[in-house]
């Protein structure tokens, strides 16, 4: 059974989350999945979270956020540059083959066509749709079903094709 919800009828971040994690299974990324624990600083990778990209820079940001206190703010500098975190939730790549991971994200973005999310996996990187880039909170996603052979699954967060910045927060990703 598929669901889908209207985002905009939710007050608040959490309601629109309680509605997501009731409907379709719990949200795997149990820790800092809303970037609200920078423990390395402001300016480093929020706490249980990698980057990749030369020339990236990521940020705290108070400002510009969806839900909480703080969103991640990643700029490309030159490279293409991810926010990412293993999805593999304690399992093995076999534990995985056949079944479908959806990791989304709300993202913001002034640019069109830069910010959207992904999933990494052994052998490719799998994108879901751009941000309009019309500086509102979009709620982007993709999915991916394993195929065996796998020991890497990760999901993130992902500012490319064009130096801007894009704003992440409230990151889910459910089996």
């Amino acid at each position: 059974m598929s669901v889908i919800l209207d985002l905009m009828e939710y007050a608040s971040n959490n309601d629109v989350q309680s509605a997501y994690v009731s409907s379709n299974g719990a949200n795997i990324i149990t820790s800092n999945a809303d970037f609200e624990t920078w423990a390395a600083g402001d300016t480093s990778n929020p706490t249980d979270w990698l980057t990749y990209g030369a020339g990236l820079s990521i940020a705290k940001e108070s400002s510009i956020i969806w839900g909480g206190l703080y969103s991640a703010k990643l700029t490309r500098g030159g490279t293409d540059c991810s926010l990412y975190r293993s999805c593999l939730n304690g399992q093995t790549g076999a534990w995985w083959e056949g079944k479908t991971l959806t990791v989304g994200a709300w993202c913001y973005a002034t640019v069109a066509n830069r910010v959207r999310v992904l999933i990494g996996d052994d052998t490719d990187n799998y994108y879901g749709s751009y941000h309009t880039g019309d500086s509102t909170w979009q709620y982007l996603t993709v999915s991916r079903t394993f195929p065996s052979g796998l020991t890497a699954i990760n999901g993130g967060c992902r500012v490319s094709d064009g130096d801007t910045s894009g704003y992440f927060d409230s990151f889910t990703a459910v089996q």
